[in-house]
Parts: C-alpha cells; structure tokens; sequence
C-alpha cells in the first residue's frame, strides 16, 4: 500500500552491497558498541568474541554473546568483517 503521492520503488533493483552500505549508515559506532567491540578484535588480532560496553569500553559491565540481541551480534560480526577486509591490523 502506498502513501498517496509515494514513488513506487518496489520494482527498483537493489545489491548487497547498497544494502550494507545503508544499514552501516545507521549503525552505531560509539566507542564500546558491538560495531567498535568487532573492529577492535579484529585489529588487535584477536578471535571472534562478541560482545560490547554499554558505557563504553571498560566502563560498566561487559554484555556477553548470550545476552546480546541477534542485531547486536551481527552489529559485533559487521565490524570485524569491515576491519578484516581493510586489513588493518596492530602487530
């Protein structure tokens, strides 16, 4: 059902790629988000491990993998993958 006035974008092709570009637009990043926590891992070199700091790294209790939401651990596993294919690493 459209929205009188609306486009009607449902025919409009769409790639992966377009679609991860979008939704990185809104992820979170702050520092201790499970985007950051994802990156950090990969960087420092060390294992996949989700998890993130609500307060911020080191601040306040870690959320473990078990009490993370299925966004929040794919927000974990985004970041890592990013920082992976940039290959930006501290050794």
């Amino acid at each position: 059902v459209l929205v009188a006035g609306a486009k009607d974008y449902s025919a409009t092709p769409i790639t992966r790629a377009q679609v991860l570009e979008a939704v990185a637009a809104i992820m979170n990043k702050d520092h201790g988000s499970p985007y950051d926590r994802g990156c950090a891992d990969s960087y420092y070199c060390r294992a996949i491990d989700p998890h993130y700091w609500p307060e911020g790294t080191g601040r306040g209790t870690r959320v473990e993998m078990a009490e993370m939401t299925a966004v929040q651990v794919q927000e974990y596993l985004a970041g890592y993958h990013e920082n992976e294919v940039r290959g930006i690493k501290k050794f």
